[in-house]
């Protein structure tokens, strides 16, 4: 190869600010800012010579294929949550919708500045690029077109797999940049996934209330608020299956109903996301609870396995701000800062809430015989959490991969003793807020 060839090169590797690192396993990686190439060369021009190296000289680049990619990044879910799912509810919050991706890998996105949209007179299109990944498996296809023919009226969102220049996804929102707002972060999924979501605002709600100095609505429980019960999994999702054959949508379903019958008893409005043996999907679970008018609190009801047959006792889950890295906000500091506001608001009456009813399961199941040790409130993203307007946590009654805690779940003074000590924490947190 001449000389001239080889600078060629080095001038485009420096213009597209490409670097090649050479890891000591062997894997090769161009990593730039606008592309990921997989490279072939001869062992020359290295330093350091060792361990993690800057490759100088570069010879022959070759697009990343399925074939050469050793790092393809696999959307294993996809997520709509339709948060404003009208017009009456547009009028008062903030959030109009997320659009949530799970994948095996941390993404890297690449954004593009909105331009006018083709499609729609007044709205922009917002592309957002995924280099190296991918929707390999069935399910994750099926929620992309599910995704694919939503439409939230203020905006659009659309997902497609792009094989040239570079294999990638492309995820592009249209919307109208007077009505709509758009954020995104990054986060630990609890299923161990790494997971990207776009958060889309009120635009026109958020410049009125600037306008007028007034904070961000928030969630008020001057009068009671209708208790959402999101009995988890169901139909052919069993959940967790665990000694004498106890099935994790049966127990859900079973301590839902009980619940709701103490709610009632007890004069509050009650809201059920299943009330039969149903699939839902998850975003199919936080649509139902976001069309509840007024204020409303959720509850999620789930039971727990380990691999450990030992491990048993009750946690529960709640959203907490330091879960989500924002890296890029589009959008003003003073507008940014009323978000930020409006969801450390929700993040603070959801602890307030798990803590009254974390502390009153263990009190009352210790009272009335049974054993299940407190394993503390935590904080952890889940999609059924993230997906609502209202304050809300997700209860792991207990692990059905424990033979103790499977027989006492199993006893029906036990769901109703759990039953009523939920309710009485949701009583005492009503009173104390």
């Amino acid at each position: 190869m001449n000389i001239k060839l080889i600078l060629w090169l080095i001038r485009k590797l420096i213009s597209k600010n490409f670097i090649l690192f050479v890891r000591p396993d062997g894997a090769k990686r161009v990593e730039g800012y606008e592309h990921q190439l997989s490279v072939r060369f001869p062992r020359i021009g290295l330093w350091p010579p060792s361990g993690r190296t800057v490759l100088m000289f570069s010879l022959v680049f070759n697009l990343v294929s399925d074939a050469q990619a050793k790092e393809i990044n696999d959307i294993q879910k996809i997520y709509h949550h339709k948060i404003a799912t009208d017009k009456a509810h547009a009028l008062s919050h903030i959030e109009l919708g997320k659009i949530v991706l799970y994948c095996a890998q941390e993404p890297i996105v690449k954004e593009s500045a909105p331009v006018p949209s083709v499609q729609k007179k007044g709205f922009v299109d917002a592309v957002y690029f995924l280099p190296a990944a991918q929707c390999a498996s069935q399910e994750a296809k099926q929620m992309m077109a599910s995704l694919n023919e939503s439409s939230q009226g203020a905006y659009t969102a659309a997902i497609r797999s792009v094989q040239k220049p570079i294999i990638g996804m492309e995820i592009k929102i249209s919307y109208d940049p007077n009505k709509v707002m758009i954020k995104y972060d990054f986060f630990d999924a609890i299923t161990k996934a790494k997971g990207l979501e776009f958060r889309l605002y009120n635009k026109s709600l958020l410049d009125a209330l600037k306008q007028k100095g007034q904070s961000v609505l928030r969630t008020s429980c001057a009068s009671k608020p209708t208790i959402i019960i999101d009995c988890g999994h169901g139909g052919r999702d069993t959940g967790t299956i665990g000694f004498f054959n106890t099935v994790e949508k049966n127990i859900s379903l079973s301590v839902g109903k009980q619940l709701a019958h103490e709610l009632e008893c007890n004069g509050m409005r009650v809201m059920l996301t299943r009330n039969d043996d149903r699939f839902l999907a998850l975003d199919e679970r936080t649509y139902i609870a976001n069309q509840c008018v007024g204020n409303a609190l959720l509850i999620s009801l789930h039971a727990n396995n380990a691999p450990r047959p030992e491990v048993h006792g009750l946690e529960t889950f709640c959203l907490a701000s330091n879960l989500f890295k924002n890296e890029t906000v589009q959008l003003a500091t003073a507008i940014d800062v009323m978000i930020q506001e409006s969801d450390q608001v929700r993040y603070s009456q959801s602890k307030k809430l798990a803590d009254s009813i974390h502390g009153s399961i263990v009190t009352s199941m210790k009272k009335n015989g049974f054993d299940v040790p407190d394993r503390r409130v935590r904080q952890a993203a889940t999609q059924v959490l993230m997906g609502i307007k209202w304050p809300g946590i997700l209860l792991e009654i207990d692990y059905l991969s424990n033979q103790k805690s499977a027989e006492q779940i199993t006893n029906p003074k036990y769901s109703i003793v759990l039953a009523q000590s939920i309710c009485n924490g949701i009583q005492d947190y009503l009173k104390n807020i």
